[in-house]
Order: C-alpha cells, then structure tokens, then sequence
C-alpha cells in the first residue's frame, strides 16, 4: 500500500538503487528474478520514488496486457514503443502512419523535452516475451541523444528466460547484451525478518503467531528439489514466504492450535 510497507534485503536495496540509477542517469539495464520476487514490487517503489522527489523523470511504460511471446500471442514491436513514448510526452499528438515520419517526430519529442529539463526513463515489463528484432531496436531507442547527452534511459523487468537471452552470444541479441546490464533478484535469505517487517506493518508481534521454531521450520520449507545429501534449492521469494506463512496460520487456526509450530509448518501444502 506504501513505501514503507516493502521489506528490503541487502540484495533487493542493491537492485533498488540500481534502478533508480539507471533511470535517473541514462542507463539500459534489466532486472531478472522468479515469479514472485519483488519485481514489480520495485518497478511500483521507483515510480512512487521517482514522482515524490521531483527529479524531473518522465515514465514511460507501454502497455503490456495484450502482449505475449508465445505462438498464438501479438508481441510487442518497436512500433508499440515508438506510440508509447510519443502519447506520454505529447498527449493527444496524432501518430504519423510512416515509419521514418513517426521516428522523426519522436526523437524531436524526446530532444524538446530534454531541453524543457525532464528526463526519460522506459519501463518495459514482461520483457522476457520481448523477440531479438524488438531487443535489437531497444538498443537503437537507447542511442538517441541531443549532441552527446543521452535522451532515455531503459529499465527492462522479466523473468528468467530473459537473463538467458541476455547470457546470449547469437548475433541477432549481441548488440544489446553488450549494452545492457542484467541484475538478478535473490531470494531473501532470511525469511523471519521479512515476515517480522510485515506483521510490524499490521502493528502485529510476530512471536506471538510463530515459534521460533517455526521459522526455522518455514525457512527449510522453502528448499525444494533436494537431492540425496539433502541439497536443494532455496526459492525464499516474498510471494512464497507469503504464502507459505498464510496456509501455516490457517492450518494451525483449523486445528486449535494457539501458536503455529513447526510441525504445523512440516504439514502445510502450497
């Protein structure tokens, strides 16, 4: 609901920073992570961060709701980017049908906003469904500048497969991988602070509704595909913790128990 309900990691304040970097500095990055992960969580906080400190950045965010990369779906196209950025800073501005008219009018858009003082920062979201010809032409968006000073900053957010398309060395993506900056998401590493924060924000105690026990208990409930030695892989996301913390209350609530344990915890099924 507000800044201050966002727990931060180490990892997560990294990212932060490095967002609001890139946005306030010219700069093409990606932010990677699981389903789950805070991603939009930290798109929304750059935005309410960068409207309440008046730093004179322009948001662009084409629209993403109809768009996908699979077989049946319309991928976004650079023509889509193009109207984005021309409705946000020229609303009502009729769209020119021709493609070398458009890209005219919005490199002078972009140049006369530049030197109104405003900044610009593109946000493309789900940028995993993004295909190698509209990834190539991110990098052409990115190079437009007024004399040496670059005219847009690009903050592309998606899920993993994008990290592997930007860990690409095929010819048709090396343009931007050598230009973009990929930064991964981690799971938070200790999952007891990140559900003290929230039951804090509820003005709730959360030893009052948890063992200590467990939270020992959630925090190994996150492991998933152990091998033989017990080694797997930790998924604590803030979506997961969430739920997994939720299904424990509600599990311990339906027997009667007055705390959730960990063998409340060892019995949820998410």
């Amino acid at each position: 609901q507000s800044p201050e309900d966002v727990y931060f990691s180490p990892e997560s304040r990294y990212v932060r920073e490095f967002m609001y970097d890139a946005a306030t500095n010219g700069n093409f990055m990606a932010v990677v992570g699981e389903s789950g992960s805070g991603k939009s969580t930290l798109r929304e906080d750059l935005i309410e961060r960068l409207r309440e400190g008046g730093d004179g950045v322009v948001i662009i965010e084409p629209y993403t709701l109809s768009m996908t990369g699979g077989r049946d779906g319309k991928p976004m196209v650079a023509r889509h980017i193009a109207e984005a950025i021309i409705a946000t800073l020229a609303p009502g501005t009729t769209i020119p049908r021709s493609q070398e008219v458009r890209d005219r009018r919005l490199h002078q858009i972009l140049k006369e906003s530049n030197r109104a003082g405003m900044r610009h920062v593109l946000i493309v979201e789900e940028a995993h469904d993004l295909n190698a010809h509209t990834l190539k032409c991110l990098k052409r968006f990115w190079e437009l500048k007024d004399g040496m000073k670059r005219l847009l900053s690009i903050i592309l957010i998606g899920q993993t497969e994008l990290m592997d398309r930007l860990g690409s060395t095929q010819s048709d993506v090396r343009e931007v991988v050598q230009r973009c900056v990929p930064v991964r998401l981690e799971p938070i590493k200790k999952p007891a602070e990140f559900l003290e924060h929230r039951f804090s924000r509820a003005e709730a105690d959360i030893h009052c509704v948890f063992e200590d026990e467990a939270l020992e208990a959630l925090r190994d409930k996150l492991m998933v595909a152990r091998d033989r030695s017990g080694h797997g892989v930790y998924m604590g996301y803030p979506l997961a913790i969430s739920n997994y913390a939720t299904a424990a209350m509600n599990l311990a609530a339906s027997m009667g128990e007055r705390l959730v344990t960990a063998d409340v915890v060892r019995q949820v099924r998410v």
